[in-house]
């Protein structure tokens, strides 16, 4: 008789020891995504993570990416707190377009995204001239947008040149081939 009590309460307390860690071993459903501006221009972005039920799961990796003009920043990866959240801080230097958060669990992963901005396109008022372009490149005219008038005349001398010369050329061999 008390061999089988000793079963059952084995039993019962594994049950119960299987409950708790699969309580604590929630998947997260849901990940919500909150964005904060300090007053010196950083933006604090703040990831909340849920299981079904809508309860906090903590101690879950979340991976930060931040979409730039020329494609994906990985940003950093944070755990969730005991309230299931995870912050991080942009410097306003930054200024992604867009940024993900993705949290990882056994059976996928689950991410959620948020828009900072929308990408401009600016166009420069003014062509920069020559006292801007001699630092960048040692041949300043060949960088601008808008080449220098001296450039395509050059360029066409050499080249009508280089066709009067093969004219000449084969003018001279057509004499040559036709003289008896």
């Amino acid at each position: 008789m008390r061999l089988g009590r000793n079963i059952v309460a084995f039993g019962v307390l594994v049950a119960l020891m299987g409950y708790v860690l699969a309580a604590s071993a929630a998947e997260p459903a849901k990940v919500i995504l909150e964005v904060q501006t300090d007053p010196d221009g950083a933006t604090q972005v703040v990831a909340k993570v849920v299981d079904d039920l809508g309860n906090p799961i903590p101690e879950v990796m979340i991976n930060f990416k931040a979409r730039m003009t020329f494609g994906w920043l990985q940003l950093s990866e944070a755990s969730t707190d005991e309230e299931g959240r995870a912050r991080i801080s942009l410097p306003s230097s930054l200024r992604p377009q867009e940024v993900v958060a993705e949290a990882s669990g056994e059976t996928g992963t689950v991410q959620a995204a948020i828009k900072l901005r929308e990408a401009h396109v600016f166009e420069p008022a003014v062509r920069p001239g020559r006292a801007i372009l001699r630092h960048l490149s040692p041949q300043p005219g060949f960088i601008s947008p808008y080449p220098d008038s001296v450039l395509p005349l050059v360029l066409g001398l050499v080249l009508g040149t280089i066709w009067a010369i093969y004219g000449y050329v084969i003018w001279h061999l057509v004499r040559i081939r036709s003289s008896p």
